[in-house]
């Protein structure tokens, strides 16, 4: 993986705006019955979907993080008409997420923290 931020941005973007009616329908059940919070997605998996490759979208959710930025972050997003991109290259704390445990990602790992706007914003109101 490149350690391209700029980069990563793009491409997580590009998956989260394919995986739109997925990612968005996850992240606002979520929002329900959590609050505020982000999609915690693997980059193996945004990856093996570059390549056309299949995987498994188990699309488990945070909704607190120790750090001030990106909990503000967190609890600034529309949640009618934005998502919270968590990408992380720590596969294990995803996996961890998703059976009900804390997810913590382990140091040296790559992480960061998008807002998504839709792919269509002339269809929202």
């Amino acid at each position: 993986m490149k350690n391209d931020v700029a980069g990563a941005r793009e491409r997580c973007t590009r998956f989260a705006h394919y995986n739109w009616v997925s990612l968005a329908g996850a992240a606002y059940r979520h929002f329900k019955k959590h609050g505020h919070g982000a999609l915690l997605l693997d980059w193996k998996s945004m990856e093996a979907w570059e390549r056309d490759e299949g995987f498994t979208l188990g699309v488990p959710y945070i909704s607190y993080h120790d750090s001030p930025e990106i909990q503000t972050l967190i609890e600034s997003y529309n949640p009618a008409k934005q998502i919270v991109v968590f990408l992380t290259t720590d596969s294990e704390a995803v996996t961890s997420t998703l059976d009900g445990g804390p997810g913590i990602i382990k140091a040296g790992e790559y992480m960061s923290v998008w807002i998504i706007d839709p792919p269509f914003p002339e269809n929202l109101s």
